[in-house]
């Protein structure tokens, strides 16, 4: 019970989501402050129209912000043709609204339906001549508002330091477990229950992704996607070190020879930082093969039981070998750029 409060006010008490509520609050007050200044009728409705363009990323923002600009065009122009050439009515004013949410459901758009509901609420509530300045009002109502929301989201908390802190803790957390490979398979010590570690890294890995994720919508760019590739890459490392983990404790015995997969472990360990080259575990894999192919079979089925989870565990090992190369190999030259920084 402990654990799951802990993990709720990690989750939704952090600086993220203070930063955020900090944003709609500052956008809120400008927005208000801003339409008061310059006249504009219904002044607190600017900041509904602000709170409902900022959205969590700078794309969702655009995005919203865009479907706004174009939703407000044909809200508009419903109403100035229906009042022009039917009235001004609840009756009128209700086959504005028909309009304008049918077409918005068409289109998908439904997150404009609230601010279009407003406008055309104040056109037709004024009971007035739509006039040009009547309508510019309700145009620079949503022009203020979805100019701040624009604004605050170019401040938006850059994510970048805190997954590069991240990614460190993930190969920290890595190269604990893959050293209690190695010493076990080594003799130094006896196999430890390592199951809390997983979930401590299973957990590193699941916040990174959701971090990596807002990186990556707050990013216009196809490159941000560099960390939300890089946590799935993780994830599949996870599965293959359980994987060993199970076979090692199915051992009946420390086999002959696990000192070779015991250096390959101990190698990978200090080497999981992407920027490092690829070759260098390749070169070792191939050399620990050749030496275990040297060596004598096993002699009894016990030795053979133990044999057979050794090369297990090399067969896994290499597989992450190959998850490496398939990240490297999928990521663009501006990635490498940007982010492979040994």
């Amino acid at each position: 019970m402990i654990d799951k409060i802990k993990n709720w006010f990690q989750t939704h008490i952090n600086r993220h989501t203070t930063f955020y509520a900090l944003r709609i609050v500052i956008g809120i007050i400008l927005s208000i402050l801003i339409a008061e200044m310059i006249g504009i009728q219904f002044a607190p409705s600017t900041g509904v129209v602000m709170l409902l363009s900022l959205q969590a990323t700078r794309k969702e923002t655009m995005q919203t912000i865009l479907r706004k600009v174009i939703s407000l065009g044909y809200t508009l122009g419903f109403a100035v043709l229906i009042h022009e050439y039917i009235g001004q009515t609840s009756l009128e004013f209700s086959l504005v609204i028909l309009l304008m949410v049918v077409l918005s459901i068409y289109l998908g758009w439904y997150s404009t339906l609230s601010v279009n509901v407003v406008i055309a609420s104040h056109l037709f509530i004024t009971q007035q001549v739509f006039t040009t300045a009547l309508i510019c009002n309700e145009i620079y109502r949503v022009f203020i508002g979805i100019g701040i929301a624009f604004i605050i989201n170019l401040g938006v908390f850059d994510m970048e330091k805190q997954l590069t802190l991240q990614i460190q803790s993930i190969e920290s957390k890595m190269q604990e477990i893959l050293l209690t490979f190695a010493d076990y398979l080594d003799g130094n010590t006896p196999l430890k229950d390592i199951t809390k570690q997983f979930q401590t890294f299973q957990q590193l890995i699941d916040q990174g992704l959701v971090n990596a994720q807002t990186y990556s919508n707050n990013h216009v760019l196809s490159h941000a996607r560099y960390y939300e590739d890089y946590m799935h890459m993780r994830g599949s490392d996870i599965l293959l070190m359980e994987h060993i983990y199970t076979y090692l404790k199915e051992m009946p015995e420390i086999p002959a020879h696990s000192g070779y997969v015991a250096d390959y472990t101990r190698h990978i360990a200090n080497t999981l930082h992407i920027a490092r080259p690829v070759d260098e575990w390749s070169e070792k894999y191939q050399e620990v093969q050749r030496k275990l192919d040297q060596e004598e079979l096993p002699s009894s089925r016990s030795e053979f039981h133990a044999q057979v989870n050794l090369l297990y565990v090399l067969y896994d090992l290499s597989k992450m070998l190959d998850v490496r190369k398939h990240f490297l190999t999928s990521i663009s030259q501006k990635q490498r750029d940007k982010y492979l920084k040994a």
